[in-house]
């Protein structure tokens, strides 16, 4: 997981590498292009990735703010860096006029990477995680239904399986304790103790 978080992090740590600088943190601002990231709108926030050119002239025009791009400190990614706030609050004041899926529908047409932003409500109900098996029912020992989260690797010649149900606290504490090399007597000397739960 530490390698995988890392290797999300190349824009960082290439200017790392190269500057010997550590990256100011950013937030849900790209660290290194403007605009981009999370913009509210009148009832949510969309995450929008204009990540050239191209794609930024699109975003700005579905907005009508196209002539942003014409004004000398908005017309190069490092003016726009150097006023992403007050570049933001323009787009901001723009969407704040209209709901997400209006926007969502808009940026779409005009070909411009964008999301929802979801509480995990909405995630779990959403048909690609069911679809992409993400939420998984499993029982307790004592057999009452329990949702856990699926595997994010998909195998189709092994593919991953959940072979235990969740233990109740206690639960398999003999199983594991015999696994570590503990006798009977032993575990039912801590057992006895309070040591350990019983399982």
């Amino acid at each position: 997981m530490v390698n995988g978080l890392l290797s999300l992090m190349a824009y960082l740590s290439s200017e790392y590498f190269a500057t010997g600088k550590v990256p100011e943190r950013t937030g849900n601002d790209h660290p290194l292009v403007a605009p981009y990231g999370l913009f509210r709108s009148a009832d949510g926030q969309i995450a929008v990735a204009p990540s050239h050119d191209q794609i930024l002239r699109r975003f700005l025009d579905a907005l009508d703010l196209g002539w942003v791009l014409s004004e000398p400190r908005y017309d190069n990614n490092t003016a726009r860096m150097a006023r992403h706030s007050e570049l933001r609050e323009l787009i901001e004041a723009r969407m704040a006029g209209q709901p997400r899926d209006h926007w969502l529908r808009v940026l779409n047409t005009a070909g411009v990477p964008c999301g929802v932003v979801q509480d995990l409500a909405q995630v779990f109900s959403d048909p690609q995680i069911a679809a992409q098996q993400m939420v998984i029912e499993t029982g307790w020992q004592d057999g009452l239904a329990q949702k856990v989260l699926g595997f994010p690797i998909k195998l189709g010649a092994t593919p991953c399986n959940l072979h235990r149900p969740v233990p109740r606290l206690g639960g398999g504490t003999q199983e594991v304790l015999a696994e570590a090399g503990y006798s009977a007597e032993e575990i039912a000397r801590l057992a006895d103790a309070g040591t350990v739960l019983r399982s």
